[in-house]
């Protein structure tokens, strides 16, 4: 690995409370590095882009409507379209029945933004303190996972994708959860040909499905072994023989930290062998996982 690279220039204008709120990052056409995070006073969502000849551009907010937000990601193709995305209120508006999920997209490697436009239906919200997650598939179609919040109960994982580079959406509901309050969770999306696998939590458990690009069919949630209970932040990787590794916290909480988990998951999606700890987590860290060239996985906490 690389050694690390400071990507913002402005102290201060991150937030590192949450794990909701860290950076984030996806890598586009010529492995171009996309970094996004939300600002410090939860009203900017800033990115930046890496140079060929090292180092970062000075970052920019892509925020261009009134009012907070939160859960931001990005996601970029080889195409050369990047993808920042987060929820927040309409202009105007007060409250989670008032949110959207919200894209902000360029079409020339992160270069320009168009304004944001929203992704997600109004009826159904979105959840104040969730994350978000993208991901785009080889055919171009994009992914995004979110978290709604319909009458401030119905907390549902949401599924949205795009089949015409961020300008229209369908939205398709993948669990139900009926919960009075925000959870704080998160999201992992991941694409490969023909197939995008996500996770999610719902209720203490985290669940992974396949969601075949071509396919109209519901996708059917995938519970992790073990018992529900303190099971948070998946994060979930698909290799070139069609393995799937979901990985999660377990008994992480506000200023705690706790342990990583991971299951892997053979082509037909039944599990290989037991769930194994990978080690302990510190408060506000995050897991990610990704698959190596060789079909193998590394998971990075």
């Amino acid at each position: 690995m690389s050694h690390a690279v400071q990507v913002n220039t402005e102290a201060g204008s991150a937030i590192a409370t949450g794990n909701v709120r860290g950076a984030r990052l996806a890598v586009g056409r010529d492995e171009r590095v996309h970094v996004v995070w939300t600002g410090a006073n939860s009203r900017h969502m800033w990115y930046t882009h890496s140079r060929a000849e090292g180092g970062f551009v000075p970052e920019r907010n892509v925020h261009q409507l009134e009012g907070p937000l939160d859960g931001g990601s990005v996601a970029a193709d080889l195409r050369g379209h990047v993808y920042v995305i987060w929820h927040g209120e309409l202009p105007g508006g007060k409250g989670e029945e008032n949110r959207r999920a919200w894209v902000a997209r360029s079409d020339d490697e992160g270069q320009t933004f168009d304004r944001e436009e929203a992704a997600s239906p109004a009826a159904i919200g979105a959840c104040g303190c969730c994350g978000t997650a993208g991901a785009t598939a080889p055919d171009g179609t994009l992914y995004l996972l979110y978290r709604s919040s319909r009458e401030a109960v119905h907390r549902d994982t949401v599924l949205l994708s795009s089949r015409d580079y961020g300008r229209n959406f369908a939205a398709r509901d993948l669990h139900e959860w009926n919960v009075p309050a925000c959870p704080m969770s998160t999201f992992s999306i991941a694409a490969a040909a023909g197939t995008v696998v996500t996770a999610w939590e719902t209720a203490g458990q985290i669940y992974w499905t396949r969601v075949k690009s071509a396919g109209k069919e519901p996708p059917v949630p995938i519970a992790v072994p073990g018992t529900p209970g303190g099971r948070k932040h998946p994060a979930i990787a698909q290799n070139k023989r069609g393995e799937t590794l979901v990985a999660w916290t377990e008994g992480m909480g506000w200023s705690r930290g706790g342990t990583v988990l991971w299951q892997l998951y053979d082509k037909g999606g039944a599990p290989v062998g037991e769930p194994a700890a990978a080690g302990n987590i510190p408060a506000w860290s995050l897991i990610a996982a990704y698959a190596r060239a060789d079909g193998g996985f590394t998971l990075v906490f």
